[in-house]
């Protein structure tokens, strides 16, 4: 896709790329694994910068490349003189083993979550915490505001098992006590709804859903290679890069 390269533009502003990409779920070795390769113009996409979306749609599993001001910066000191494009690339994992998130990014509203299991091994039939951090996903400073959010959990066949609506995170935290039932990858998904400060109206311009799973328990060996080619036909990609100066940020 065509692409403006300006290291200076990304110092001066709030940049944020969200690149969205839909498969159709009837493409089986891609459609319906857990774990992906991503890049860039060669900049691996990882943990944060990548988002899997089985559930948002009932063919398409969704994908959702999300990369910060500091992302591009650094992938823009790398681009040759002249560059007018950025070129994504994805495949199944072949080397690397499902993880359980614990940083994630909305695809809209530039929030960061960072989660921090306890224990770290999750376990079926045994109670876990998970306290959430959130934060500017472009600076990683506080957004001086209590957050409100829904905390939603499916099995990886698609059952909801948790939705909790309109939680606080006094200050930008807050802890979910949680219990797993079977050993599965759960998807989990947090909404951002709203911002808010003392004396002054609820910021609904930050909202966003920052997506990621959970392995219980957490798996060793690596997925098995696949083996194939994505075919362009059938794949519909749409992008959005957001600028913001000033309001908004804490």
């Amino acid at each position: 896709m065509p692409f403006e390269w300006n290291t200076t533009a990304f110092k001066s502003t709030n940049a944020f790329l969200h690149e969205e990409l839909r498969i159709p779920k009837s493409i089986k070795g891609l459609s319906d694994v857990n774990s992906f390769e991503a890049t860039a113009n060669g900049f691996p996409v990882r943990g944060r910068m990548l988002a899997v979306d089985p559930y948002s749609f009932e063919k398409v599993l969704a994908l959702h490349y999300l990369l910060n001001k500091f992302d591009l910066m650094a992938m823009s000191e790398k681009m040759p003189p002249g560059s007018r494009n950025i070129t994504f690339t994805l495949s199944p994992s072949s080397n690397s083993s499902v993880q359980t998130t614990t940083d994630m990014t909305t695809e809209t509203g530039g929030i960061r979550v960072m989660l921090t299991w306890n224990p770290i091994q999750s376990s079926a039939g045994n109670e876990s915490t998970v306290k959430l951090d959130f934060s500017d996903s472009a600076y990683g400073r506080s957004l001086k505001a209590n957050v409100m959010y829904d905390f939603s959990m499916w099995y990886s066949n698609g059952t909801e098992v948790i939705h909790k609506m309109d939680m606080i995170a006094t200050s930008g935290t807050d802890i979910q006590t949680l219990t797993f039932s079977k050993n599965d990858i759960y998807h989990i998904q947090v909404k951002v709804k709203e911002l808010d400060r003392t004396g002054q109206v609820p910021d609904l311009t930050r909202k966003g859903i920052a997506r990621g799973i959970v392995v219980v328990p957490e798996f060793g060996p690596s997925l098995p290679a696949l083996v194939m080619a994505l075919a362009i036909v059938g794949v519909v990609a749409t992008s959005i890069v957001f600028k913001r100066r000033g309001s908004g940020f804490g």
